[in-house]
């Protein structure tokens, strides 16, 4: 963070010029923390596509002023590179092939090279972890290595393969395939709002009536847990050609289940706790091909497999 101050201020100071808003009063540190990366990377994207320093500036200082997610119709190249900006923030934060990630977009050519560059030059400064939190990440680990793996195969014969827990690098294998539907959760107005761009699609598909009824259930149950649970999430619909199935990856930034609470929270319905997901594991394994789980403690991803 220190190096990209430096780059921003050089040493000087920032003027403040008339008619300009001023900056919220009130706001969490890790909120103004997310906003700064926001618009700095927003500003280092707008100048690879040769802005105007003006429109870069500006585009740093709106980030402080702008809800994430948040679309203005009148202004769509703004709303673009925003978009652009939280999406490497995002993927940088969930330990993400950024490349791939970038390689995938629907964005013209020049401006996923944009993109691509500013990640390359400053994904060292904005995704670097501090040695302390890699430390004790890497000693949480070691030590409960053997333990998880006992209560993933406990889980999975429990459950006849229907709940399987899984590692992060597993997740990726079902993220390279056809993207259908992405859309963001953080407030509880979000849950009607994906649960209706999910339908539209499995509309698309000619999806069985009964068959789609009990698929939104299920992922309904698993965005809501997002509000329920954590800070934020996204749900990304998925399609794999090759097996004909369908993949709902539903994805948070929250605090992870702990290790010792998943046979219940995952085993009997009705397991009520702080962490838990209630009747959600039950209800997600019958009405799924597959249910897969990765948790950690910075988030967790939930799997929920179709067949088509």
């Amino acid at each position: 963070m220190r190096q990209l101050f430096k780059k921003l201020f050089n040493g000087g100071a920032v003027a403040s010029r008339s008619g300009i808003p001023a900056l919220p009063k009130k706001a969490a540190y890790r909120e103004m923390e997310y906003q700064f990366k926001r618009g700095f990377l927003a500003r280092e994207i707008s100048a690879e596509l040769h802005y105007e320093p003006k429109k870069g500036n500006e585009l740093l200082f709106l980030s402080f002023l702008r809800p994430k997610g948040q679309n203005n119709k009148k202004r769509v190249k703004e709303d673009s590179i925003f978009l652009l900006s939280e999406h490497l923030l995002d993927w940088g934060s969930a330990s993400k092939d950024v490349e791939k990630e970038i390689e995938r977009l629907s964005f013209p050519e020049d401006v996923k090279n944009a993109v691509r560059m500013v990640y390359l030059k400053h994904k060292d400064a904005l995704f670097e972890k501090s040695s302390t939190e890699c430390k004790k990440v890497h000693d949480d680990t070691k030590s409960t290595a053997k333990e998880w793996a006992i209560y993933r195969d406990v889980i999975f014969a429990a459950t006849q393969g229907k709940l399987k827990l899984i590692e992060k690098d597993e997740v990726q294998k079902y993220e390279k395939s056809d993207v259908l539907y992405e859309g963001m959760v953080q407030k509880r107005a979000d849950i009607p709002y994906n649960r209706q761009e999910v339908r539209k699609i499995l509309e698309q598909k000619d999806i069985n009536q009964t068959k789609m009824m009990n698929w939104l259930l299920v992922i309904s149950e698993g965005i809501t847990n997002i509000i329920k649970h954590a800070e934020e999430g996204r749900v990304t619909l998925y399609r794999c050609m090759e097996k004909e199935e369908l993949y709902a990856v539903i994805e948070d930034k929250g605090p992870g289940f702990p290790l010792d609470k998943l046979p219940n929270m995952t085993l009997f319905a009705g397991y009520s706790s702080k962490e838990s997901l209630g009747q959600g594991f039950t209800l997600m394994t019958k009405m799924t091909k597959q249910v897969l789980l990765y948790t950690s403690p910075i988030g967790s991803t939930v799997i929920l497999t179709f067949d088509l």
